[in-house]
């Protein structure tokens, strides 16, 4: 088969295929690769369409899965931009430029700055790995303990004002820092684009200007399969949560205030952030997705408005409960999304796994905690190895399959899309609900009840309060008051009305009025008021009993009426409002805080707030670094098959992983000598059984899967043999053994890397 654009010179090839292969940045793998190939003139024979009935056939189905890890999708995002982005960014009347804080400390504390300090450790958990399994694990050998990589995750709410909003960072943005390489790589979501970007920050060193540049999503995704963070399970081996990690690193480092990162629950903090995180994902695919009845677009916009009424009751009631049993919500919103989701979806939605398994850099698979070899007997760079099954860029099954056959899956995904929001986009809808509700007189409804009430124990002032409700009608509750009023009401059924637990009650005394004992309670103080699943409020709460000879052990009959008011009406009226008048904002598209929070407050008539962070105005540009492909290695025939396979994720000027596609002719040919050694254990990997493999193959599953192929094939092939013995005759003619026992002598890391010292 003849290339359609073999009449053009090759320079201009190239050019093209650059420009090509940037547009073409949505498109599947495979495209890419085969895009620097196919454009240069190259073995256009072998390109597989998309349409190809054997790519269907030979390719695992992703379609259930939530996210599908052989579609990295483009690298620039495609709306919107980063949280690290909107927290980096300068914004003066000359423009807008990254501002990027050094040392690496004053960059956490410009991220605390922007949370509440409730939490503690200000909101941020922070871990040293000297010894771990990213792409930068070897920049710092052998001196592992004086550079290790700094891993820091954000877990608190964001500060807020009355005007601000905040930047919620919560479980939204992940830095490693690696100070032998002066580099960021950062993980941080992207609000408008409903989905994790990948940034690599680069010359993050004192008196340098910091360049920030989106990453190659085909690389990172390798690993971070569900696109979004990932981290190790217990007991964090390779973390200070190791206690010879820690007194290693102590040894070593002056400068780092290693105390400050040694909190042994850091890790657990940070693995429990990254589960978080990941769940976005499958949310945001069921948000935009599960509703969506392609035949009818208002029924779509229903669901997701009915959807959002219940996620703001279930906000307001301080993530207890919501008005399950209403009828729009399960008519528009279960009813839809049931259908959808049989449709879509009839085997479950697979969620990917962000757990690693635990690693041990002093060997075995878990923690040791003291004892072992002593620090002078162990090889540094030997330890660094990561073995085959441990591998972040193994495969991973789904971490669980979620299904929804009706009312009872729902209440997962109501708490879930809960989380796209602060927890102080409640308190102030919270507040200005019950601010609203008094001015205009919003209805109210009065349930009372007969009750007990006992001195407990006898001769204190401490009331028993207890309420048991008959032939279901009136008030069921237990609680305790003090004579001063205060106390707390453990349980509250008010029957179809549904249930409160724990509500805490302010200090208010007891008053005797004429022949009866009067307490006007009032719910304590807190952030959120005291309100039932359909979104009503307790506003007021009133017990009297007889003033009575009785012994004080003795429970004495009480009444009880308990106030309600429906100030939720307000927020239930401005979602139909919503619907009625701009609809769009229901419509197919990423669940955004800022979009839904700013159209409610407006429609509310609630005071303005910024919001971020669903737009990319007054911006620095988004930028990739691309590498410049050079004409005279790629038109080398005996290298084509390396440019074919290889180039997505080492034709790139990083040198993690070694780039060892980039430059001229000669360089190629140089990195590939120097690099065979490690490429045919790598290679030989695909044919060697699971159970004995050294390393994982390369390229990994996942390329080899997003290239257009399966494994079982691809194990079987001519370009797999061409590769093969290509570096297994540099490997020879550099003296050394092509069988894997031979060549492993030594162990892998005592192979040479795969860039020469440079």
């Amino acid at each position: 088969m003849t290339s359609p654009l073999e009449a053009i010179p090759l320079l201009r090839m190239l050019d093209v295929a650059k420009a090509v292969i940037f547009h073409h940045m949505n498109r599947p793998l495979h495209h890419r690769a085969l895009l620097v190939a196919c454009l240069a003139g190259l073995a256009c024979a072998g390109a597989v369409s998309a349409d190809d009935p054997t790519l269907t056939e030979a390719t695992p189905d992703y379609a259930a899965w939530a996210v599908d890890p052989t579609a990295p999708g483009p690298d620039l995002p495609p709306a919107g931009r980063s949280v690290f982005d909107q927290l980096v960014t300068d914004r003066t009347a000359g423009g807008a430029a990254y501002r990027i804080p050094f040392p690496f400390w004053t960059l956490i504390d410009q991220i605390g700055a922007q949370l509440t300090q409730q939490e503690y450790a200000g909101g941020t958990r922070t871990t040293l790995i000297p010894m771990g399994r990213s792409l930068q694990r070897a920049a710092a050998a052998p001196d592992f303990f004086l550079y290790p990589r700094t891993v820091v995750a954000v877990t608190g709410e964001p500060i807020t004002s009355e005007h601000d909003a905040g930047l919620l960072l919560k479980d939204r943005l992940y830095i490693g820092y690696v100070e032998k390489t002066a580099t960021l790589e950062v993980i941080s979501y992207n609000e408008a684009a409903g989905r994790f970007e990948f940034q690599l920050v680069k010359d993050y060193r004192a008196g340098a200007q910091p360049k920030v540049f989106y990453a190659n999503r085909a690389i990172c995704t390798s690993c971070h399969q569900n696109q979004a963070p990932i981290f190790s399970v217990a007991v964090w081996s390779e973390t200070t949560a190791n206690g010879r990690v820690a007194t290693l690193l102590g040894s070593r480092l002056s400068a780092l205030q290693l105390p400050r990162q040694s909190n042994l629950d850091f890790p657990d903090d940070i693995n429990k952030a990254a589960v978080r995180a990941n769940a976005l994902l499958p949310l945001q695919r069921a948000w935009q997705h599960g509703c969506a009845d392609m035949a009818d677009r208002a029924r779509s916009q229903r669901c997701r408005a009915r959807a959002f009424i219940a996620l703001l009751q279930y906000g307001l009631t301080g993530e207890r409960d919501f008005d399950s049993g209403a009828a729009d919500y399960l008519r528009d919103f279960v009813g839809t999304l049931a259908k959808v989701w049989r449709e879509r979806w009839p085997a479950g939605m697979s969620v990917g796994q962000s757990d690693l398994p635990d690693r041990n850099p002093f060997g075995g698979a878990s923690a040791t905690y003291g004892g072992g070899s002593e620090e002078s007997s162990l090889d540094w760079t030997a330890a660094a190895h990561v073995p085959a099954q441990l591998d972040p860029l193994n495969p991973r099954l789904a971490r669980e399959v979620w299904h929804f056959a009706g009312a009872m899956d729902a209440p997962r995904l109501i708490a879930g899309w809960s989380k796209f929001f602060a927890a102080d986009d409640f308190r102030a809808l919270n507040a200005y609900l019950l601010e609203q509700g008094a001015r205009v007189g919003a209805p109210a409804t009065v349930y009372r009840g007969a009750c007990t009430v006992t001195r407990d124990p006898p001769a204190t002032s401490e009331l028993k309060l207890k309420c048991i409700r008959s032939h279901g009608i009136g008030v069921h509750l237990a609680g305790r008051f003090d004579g001063a009023g205060g106390g707390r009401i453990g349980w509250l059924d008010l029957g179809p009305a549904g249930q409160l637990r724990d509500i805490p009650f302010e200090h208010t005394p007891v008053q005797r009025v004429g022949s009866e004992y009067i307490l006007h309670a009032a719910a304590k103080g807190q952030t959120l008021a005291a309100r039932l699943p359909d979104g009503r409020s307790l506003t007021a709460f009133e017990v009297r009993w007889p003033v009575t000879a009785a012994k004080e052990a003795e429970p004495l009959a009480a009444t009880i009426e308990i106030s309600v008011t429906d100030d939720f009406a307000l927020a239930r009226q401005a979602v139909d409002r919503l619907l009625e008048k701009h609809p769009s904002v229901f419509d197919e598209a990423p669940l955004a805080r800022s979009r839904l929070m700013r159209a409610l407050s407006s429609e509310l008539g609630m005071p303005d707030r910024a919001w971020c962070c669903a737009d990319d105005d007054a911006m620095p540009p988004a930028q990739v670094d691309q590498a410049v492909v050079n004409p005279s290695a790629i038109a080398q025939h005996e290298l084509q098959p390396f440019f074919r396979y290889c180039s997505v994720c080492h034709l790139t000027r990083e040198t993690f992983p070694p780039n060892f596609l980039a430059g001229d002719e000669q360089e190629v040919a140089a990195n590939l000598r120097h690099c065979a050694p490690r490429m045919l254990v790598r290679l030989a990997a695909w044919r060697t059984p699971i159970e004995q493999r050294a390393k994982t193959p390369m390229p990994p599953v996942t390329a080899i899967q997003a290239l257009g192929t399966a494994p079982e094939h691809w194990m079987r092939s001519q370009e797999l043999e061409q590769l093969r013995g290509y570096v297994e005759s540099l490997t020879r003619q550099q003296g050394r053994p092509a069988d894997m026992a031979g060549l492993l002598k030594d162990g892998y890391e005592a192979l040479p890397r795969c860039l020469p010292a440079r």
